[in-house]
This record gives structure tokens, sequence and C-alpha cells, in this order.
């Protein structure tokens, strides 16, 4: 399942939205460097919390964020408006063409 929402974000939303009673455990996958914005999430999908976090972040863009402190090493968030969100003690490693600075 973790393959299918990182790479073809659309066909996971189409089967989701047919299979609304099935119940999703994500809490154990790999989800590094995919890309959750879009990706439709619902109240039966069980997923770990620093995952839960990037999807919200990339699905309900909002000003000021509070991630002081938060983990978010292997997080896709190219497309994340993380303007004036206070970012202090984030921990995000660079992805491979990215520069550290």
């Amino acid at each position: 399942m973790a393959a299918i929402i990182s790479s073809q974000t659309q066909l996971w939303n189409k089967w989701r939205q047919d299979n609304l009673d099935v119940e999703i455990d994500l809490g154990h996958a790999n989800l590094v460097d995919a890309n959750l914005g879009g990706t439709k999430l619902n109240d039966t999908t069980q997923i770990d919390a620093k995952w839960l976090l990037v999807w919200d972040i990339l699905n309900n863009p909002t000003s000021n964020r509070d991630l002081k402190g938060a983990n978010l090493v292997g997080a896709n968030l190219g497309r994340a408006d993380l303007r004036w969100a206070n970012l202090e003690g984030m921990v995000r490693k660079p992805r491979k063409h990215e520069p550290y600075d």
C-alpha cells in the first residue's frame, strides 16, 4: 500500500473512496520520501503520528504552524508551505539533491 500511496496518489484515492469500510494499517509502513499531498486518509486509517503530521502539513496548509522539535527526517515536504512556521529544533535531513546549508 505504501508504494501505491507514494507513486500513484490518484489510484490510491480511487481505491480508498471505493473501499471506505476497509481498515488500513500504515502504522509500520515505510513512507520515506512518499508524496502524501492529496492522499485521502480517513478515520479508519492507522498511521504513525510522524506521517500523520506530514500528511496534515501537506493537506491542511496553515500559517504559523508550530513544528518546534518535530522529527521530519525522510519526509517529502517539497510542496509544503512552511512560511511563518516555527521550525526551531525541527529535524529534517536534506534529500539527496538538496545541498546542506
